[in-house]
This record gives C-alpha cells, sequence and structure tokens, in this order.
C-alpha cells in the first residue's frame, strides 16, 4: 500500500500578536525578520528605509522629502526654522526685516560707503531709491559726513562684528576692498579682500539676507586682448594680484549660492567714473580707457537693479559698464537677467566720436 502523508502534520501555526512601530500596520514583519522581502525598524519597506533612514529613496526625520530637507533645513529649496520659506525669513528677520505681511521694508546694508562707488551709490539712492528700501551703511569708524543716518560699525575682520551687521538685512551690497591694483598681497590683499570677503558672505548666510551684491572688477578679466570683447561666461584672466582676490570672491559667489541657497551676484565694475570727474575725461584721446568705463549713475542702477532682482536668480556674474560705443565687456546678461539699461556713452563725453573701431585698438 502506498505511503500517504497528511500534509497538515508538518505545520506548526504560529500566532504573532499585534505589532506598531512607527505606524506600521500589524500585517508587517516583525523586529528583522523578512515580510514580503521587505524588512522594518531600520530596515526597508519596498526597497527603502525607514526611521531616520529612507521612504521612496527620500529620508525623513530631519533628513530629505522628495528631496528637501526638513527640520532646520529645506523644504523645496527653501529653508525654514530660522531660515527661508519660499525666500521669505521667519523668526524676526522675514525679507530682511521685512514681515510676510509686508507691514515693514527691506534693509539693504552697504560696506565701503566711504568709497568713491558707496559714495555715488548714496547719492543716487537719496535721489531715485530711497521708496524701494531702507538703506544701512557699515562704517569701521564712524564719522560725521555720512549721507545716511542708519550706521553701524564693523570690522570686516571681526566675523561677529558682521553677523551683528547684517542682522535683520535682506541685502547686503559689498563694496568694502582695498581696490589697489599695484597693491601688495600679504600686507595690503589679505585682510580686507580675502578674509573680509569670506566673513561677509558667512555672516550673510548665518543671519539668513536673502542676496548679497559682491563688488567684483574687471581686473578679473583684464588679462585679455584689449581688442576682444570680454563675456560674462569667458573664463578669468586675472592681470594683477588685486584680480585674483576679486576672483575668490566670486568663488565665495558660487560656493554660498549653491552649498547654502544664498542669492549671490558678482559685478564686474569697470572703469568708475564719479559726475564730478566727467569734466576731466572729456580731454582724455585714450579710447582704450574710455571703453571700460562705467558713469556714477549707470553703477547706481545696475546695484539697484541687482538689489531688485527676483528671487530666482541665484547665482550671476554680470559686467558692469556704461553703454559706452565700443565695450570691453559685454552687457548682455546684465540686461536680460536684471534689466540693466545704461544710459551714458564716455565716448560721447570724450568728444571722441570720430575714432573708428580699427583706430580703438
Amino acid at each position: 500500500m502506498p505511503y500517504s502523508v497528511n500534509p497538515l502534520q508538518f505545520v506548526t501555526i504560529v500566532l504573532i500578536p499585534p505589532v506598531r512601530r512607527s505606524g506600521l500596520t500589524p500585517s508587517v514583519a516583525v523586529g528583522r525578520r523578512w515580510a514580503n522581502d521587505d524588512r522594518i525598524n531600520a530596515d526597508r519597506i519596498n526597497g527603502d528605509r525607514i526611521n531616520g533612514d529612507r521612504i521612496n529613496g527620500d529620508r525623513i526625520n530631519a533628513d530629505r522629502i522628495n528631496g528637501d530637507r526638513i527640520n532646520g533645513d529645506r523644504i523645496n529649496g527653501d529653508r525654514i526654522n530660522g531660515d527661508r520659506i519660499n525666500a521669505d525669513r521667519i523668526n524676526e528677520r522675514e525679507r530682511g526685516g521685512m514681515s510676510m505681511a509686508g507691514d515693514t521694508r527691506r534693509c539693504v546694508l552697504l560696506t565701503g560707503p566711504a568709497g568713491r562707488i558707496g559714495r555715488g551709490f548714496q547719492e543716487e539712492y537719496l535721489r531715485k531709491f530711497r521708496e524701494h528700501y531702507d538703506l544701512r551703511i557699515a562704517v569701521h569708524i564712524t564719522r560725521g559726513d555720512a549721507l545716511i543716518s542708519d550706521v553701524v560699525e564693523m570690522d570686516i575682520a571681526s566675523l561677529e562684528q558682521v553677523k551683528e551687521a547684517c542682522r535683520g538685512v535682506d541685502t547686503v551690497v559689498h563694496l568694502a576692498a582695498n581696490a589697489d591694483s599695484q597693491a601688495g598681497f600679504c600686507e595690503a590683499l589679505l585682510e580686507p579682500n580675502i578674509v573680509g570677503a569670506y566673513n561677509l558672505f558667512e555672516a550673510a548666510h548665518q543671519m539668513g539676507c536673502r542676496r548679497v551684491v559682491y563688488a567684483s572688477s574687471i581686473h578679473a578679466v583684464m588679462g585679455y586682448p584689449v581688442d576682444l570683447q570680454v563675456h560674462h561666461d569667458s573664463p578669468p584672466r586675472p592681470d594683477t594680484l588685486y584680480g585674483v582676490t576679486k576672483l575668490f570672491g566670486e568663488g565665495l559667489c558660487s560656493s554660498y549660492s549653491y552649498l547654502h541657497g544664498l542669492s549671490c551676484i558678482a559685478l564686474r565694475i569697470g572703469r568708475y567714473v564719479q559726475d564730478d570727474e566727467v569734466e576731466a575725461l572729456k580731454h582724455r584721446a585714450n579710447p582704450q580707457e574710455l571703453d571700460i568705463v562705467v558713469s556714477q549713475r549707470d553703477m547706481a542702477q545696475l546695484i539697484h537693479r541687482c538689489i531688485l532682482a527676483p528671487d530666482h536668480l541665484k547665482y550671476a556674474i554680470l559686467n558692469g559698464l556704461s553703454n559706452n560705443r565700443y565695450k570691453r565687456l559685454d552687457l548682455e546678461s546684465a540686461r536680460r537677467l536684471v534689466g540693466y539699461a545704461p544710459e551714458d556713452d564716455a565716448f560721447q563725453w570724450s568728444e571722441l566720436l570720430h575714432f573708428t573701431p580699427e583706430e580703438k585698438v
């Protein structure tokens, strides 16, 4: 007689009590046992980890949801808990002192206000821009001839002082630097142009500023031949150590934009001409000096448009010249990204209208 087996005699029935961990249903296996090839409790469900690990490839609990971090980090590219939500700051710094309800005006911090560009921008601000934002100036030592009443003392070499100056600020316009193109590196350029630039970007990041407008220089690309027009994306080619330090600042723009979401715009500024210098320029006969000129009102307009540029502009290098007949630097990106519309032409000032492009070079 054939041997027969009753399958039921080999079955052992194990009753598993209901288990709930991290919101999971009792139907999922307990501990580190497998259920449908998925693990729970710091293991996997559908190939993804939970409890501080991953669900659908994204981390939770101070990690990521849909590629964006939460709990003091990011949601949709914007930071929360003392940082930014949709580029608006909360916890006493909404949009640089401007609340989400818009009941407080944004604050713009200007460093280097005693310099020629800083002084000219203050003059243009008082004439044209004061209805758009409040201007605060950061000085090393308070003097009695300030054009702006909101003044804060700041040593650019002190990170803590720079952080305090950035408190409640929406945008920092960073002009402070040693602008001597012949200055030595260690004795004159290192502290203001390297250490100071780092302190400014780090302070702006830590204090939740929305944007930094950084004054770079045409010296970052002045190593090109004079008959070649340089574009915003041309490789750097500095002609001096001063130009090298400005490239360091441009690198900080890229780094802080990429790592921290800080909007950073670098301006490669040409030969700045104040209003009271125009008359002297008329008698110059060297057109190679004129194709790099930027006037006071054009420079102020470019800075102003960078301050008001849309929040989605996270990083840019823009060239800063006037609308000169011949331009060493291309202005296309400045026109397109921030709406720059320069008004002046240094060649008209200089009465050199008879020059042809061939004579220029």
